[in-house]
């Protein structure tokens, strides 16, 4: 059986008793079929979403937003959407979070933000960041459609400058397996960020967990010289615009 008649990455397959009977096949062997497939990493079939063409990525392509770059940007293409699952204040500040955000100690308060992205109805994401008090105070959750960064940007009195990102593989834990779908001890792509002001400070640190099958391309990133980071001179900031974007 060969999934590519059916779709590029990311199509569905139709339904079993469809299979069956565009194949001649019988159920059993329709399922040891399938089976294979997924085996070979070809397919995924997840409970509630079908079966799908995954081939050897579903490419996400993502935009990091820097000073002179439009945060129109981030207004993903498609049918990516994020959901708010959690929005809610920490008393304590965990410590190595506070570090991170200027002026936050361990016992200051931050606002908790959790949310999926959906790439359609199938969840492909989980983010979950911690907003500078200053900030949080000037958010409204009504607002949050689309775009983190949008939103975020019009809360910091100075706008947005550079961030600080580290890439890692990492496994599931136990909260992330059921957002995603997927079992705990999977493996994941990890992303941490710290997203400052004009001004340099950081006002939200961001940990995001994408399916091992979601391939994150990041375009638009200044070269780093020896003496300095940043585009070469006379080069215009990145202003990249992606398939979709935002975390």
């Amino acid at each position: 059986m060969d999934a590519a008649p059916h779709g590029g990455e990311g199509a569905a397959l139709p339904p079993e008793t469809v299979l069956m009977a565009q194949l001649g096949a019988r159920r059993a062997e329709l399922r040891e079929a399938l089976g294979q497939l997924v085996a070979e990493g070809l397919i995924v079939r997840r409970r509630g979403l079908g079966t799908r063409v995954v081939g050897e990525h579903s490419p996400m392509d993502l935009c990091i937003p820097g000073p002179g770059t439009s945060l129109e940007c981030h207004l993903g293409a498609g049918a990516v959407s994020p959901h708010v699952v959690s929005w809610s204040w920490v008393r304590s500040t965990p410590a190595p979070i506070a570090t991170r955000l200027r002026g936050v100690t361990s016992g200051d308060r931050t606002l908790r933000i959790d949310y999926v992205f959906h790439l359609g109805d199938e969840p492909i994401g989980v983010i979950t960041n911690y907003v500078r008090a200053v900030e949080a105070g000037r958010l409204d959750r009504s607002e949050f459609t689309a775009d983190f960064y949008s939103i975020i940007g019009a809360a910091s009195a100075t706008g947005l400058g550079a961030h600080d990102l580290v890439l890692n593989a990492s496994r599931a834990d136990e909260f992330v397996a059921a957002v995603l779908g997927i079992a705990p001890g999977d493996p994941v792509t990890a992303m941490d960020q710290v997203i400052r002001n004009t001004d340099g400070d950081g006002i939200v640190v961001a940990f995001m967990h994408f399916r091992s099958d979601v391939r994150l391309q990041i375009s638009g990133i200044p070269r780093v010289t020896a003496d300095r980071a940043g585009s070469e001179a006379g080069a215009p900031p990145p202003a990249a615009r992606p398939a979709w974007g935002g975390f």
